[in-house]
């Protein structure tokens, strides 16, 4: 099965990553920066890495293309961003979402699984 790790690069994005790849499941990781620092080398050469700005259709496309199941581990602000500025908050992580739901229909995506940490 092919599947993409929106935000992926973190901790838990790393930690699921490799978890994935030993169940055999090819594995794409899409995040802002080409930081590679959590993933040790030999699972990271197994992943296909992809990076770019979860707001731009493009790159959420390109991100999911070819998928069977999206893992959602974005979050663009900290809670006390998001309650300094809570209109600026639904924009990125609620819009944000929203597109990413609908570019996977489009894709035809089997499954979204959005994890939530707050």
């Amino acid at each position: 099965m092919k599947i993409a790790l929106i935000g992926g690069n973190g901790f838990i994005g790393t930690n699921l990553s490799i978890a994935l790849l030993k169940q055999g499941h090819d594995v794409r990781v899409f995040g802002r920066s080409k930081s590679k620092r959590l993933c040790p080398d030999e699972f990271a050469k197994k992943i296909d890495w992809t990076y770019g700005d979860f707001l731009n259709p493009v790159d959420l496309q390109r991100a999911i293309k070819g998928c069977d199941v999206i893992f959602h581990l974005v979050s663009c602000t900290l809670p006390k961003d998001s309650n300094e500025n809570p209109a600026y908050d639904l924009n990125v992580n609620v819009i944000g979402s929203i597109r990413l739901f609908e570019t996977a229909i489009a894709e035809r995506v089997k499954k979204i699984i959005f994890i939530h940490e707050r």
